[in-house]
């Protein structure tokens, strides 16, 4: 089982990425949008009784965290902004801007999903 960090900003990106890691991992979440995005999200969720089972957390020392995997969204460009205080090689964008995922290829961050 590994323990996976993401940091996103869009509930159905959220979910649709990631929820099919929570059959066999840790899912922790560090919330990157609004608290009106995830107010919305979180009531349609508890409404249809269909909420995956991620944890949701706040971080307040982001090199504190510590996981197998950190996945970001690409949050308009500040994935670097988080990604830089973990390892490269244990970091993932995911974003479906090609402009900013070809910018964190170049930065040595890898694209897509870790290997699970």
């Amino acid at each position: 089982m590994a323990k996976i960090i993401v940091f996103e900003d869009d509930m159905l990106d959220l979910r649709k990425r990631y929820e099919y890691f929570l059959e066999e991992h840790t899912v922790d979440v560090s919330w990157q949008g609004t608290k009106d995005q995830y107010d919305l999200f979180m009531n349609l969720w508890e409404r249809q009784q269909n909420i995956p089972s991620f944890t949701f957390i706040e971080p307040i020392n982001l090199a504190s965290l510590v996981a197998d995997f950190y996945c970001s969204d690409g949050l308009d460009g500040r994935y670097n902004q988080i990604l830089q205080y973990f390892p490269i090689e244990k970091c993932y964008v995911q974003s479906d801007n090609p402009q900013i995922e070809q910018d964190a290829k170049v930065k040595g961050f890898h694209i897509g999903y870790p290997p699970l």
